[in-house]
């Protein structure tokens, strides 16, 4: 959560002795919430801080055993993975509640059953939140903390996509397209441009490059980069450059999209009448 972010730039440069010279950052609507989507609003660095702090020693050693189990997580998770002819992949890997703060494991892509559950389920979540939604004043400033003064990175920030299922109820929840529209403003401002995946396109618009509409399956996020980067062949569609030059006529563009989704049909509805 960007709230996190100056104490994660510390947290870096007490254990490196120095700042990330490169920094690829996802930025998503959630981020510019005033809490988490559980509801939590404590900064969950802190305490990290403090252990370090406390005791550097220790904290190391616990940071090494996680990268080695993080690196056994990936070598069992790599190794349940097939790819289908047309490149979208699928798993019998359940993730687990926890996994990037998920209250819900991503089902196998084949699952259709139990997508649609977990799609149901996800789209009331995403409604509840909608309707408490309170931006945050200070976004501005936590994202800013990546390009101030002592840190001199280069930063790669973007937008993160996602199904338009639940994306609808930013259109359908009074005031989220003007939030949605100020997280944006604020990223542009502060890093000069940002990318924009999170809008209707081909890929948000396809439930098969997706596992619940919160999540995509790995093809997404290598378009992701090869867009950001000019490499592969991501969809023509799929991300857009935002800065100070065209802010305006994206978001008006954005806005005409998110408002015509709750009377449209894609595969996201189609998939949910079945």
């Amino acid at each position: 959560m960007p709230m996190e972010y100056p104490i994660l730039m510390e947290i870096f440069h007490k254990t490196r002795g120095y700042y990330p010279n490169k920094i690829i950052v996802g930025l998503d609507f959630f981020g510019s919430n005033t809490t988490y989507a559980d509801g939590t609003k404590a900064n969950r660095a802190v305490p990290t801080l403090q252990m370090l702090d406390d005791n550097a020693f220790i904290y190391r050693m616990e940071m090494l055993s996680s990268i080695e189990l993080s690196r056994k997580s990936f070598n069992l998770i790599r190794k349940n993975i097939n790819i289908k002819e047309d490149g979208i992949e699928y798993a019998d890997v359940k993730h687990r509640a926890g996994h990037m703060g998920a209250g819900a494991y991503y089902p196998p892509i084949e699952d259709i059953e139990h997508k649609k559950h977990v799609g149901r389920t996800l789209y009331f979540d995403f409604k509840k939140i909608y309707e408490f939604f309170q931006y945050n004043d200070r976004y501005k400033e936590d994202i800013s903390a990546l390009v101030q003064p002592p840190i001199r990175a280069e930063v790669e920030p973007f937008i993160t996509p996602e199904g338009t299922l639940t994306m609808r109820l930013i259109a359908e929840t009074p005031g989220r397209i003007d939030d949605y529209e100020r997280m944006i403003r604020d990223a542009v401002e502060v890093f000069g441009g940002v990318w924009n995946f999170m809008y209707v396109n081909s890929v948000t618009s396809n439930h098969l490059y997706w596992r619940e509409p919160s999540h995509s399956i790995g093809q997404v996020n290598e378009w992701v980069l090869d867009r950001i980067f000019g490499t592969g062949n991501p969809p023509a569609d799929f991300g857009v450059y935002v800065t100070q030059d065209n802010i305006d006529e994206h978001l008006k563009e954005v806005r005409a999209q998110l408002m015509a989704l709750p009377s449209q049909e894609d595969s996201w509805t189609r998939l949910m009448k079945e």
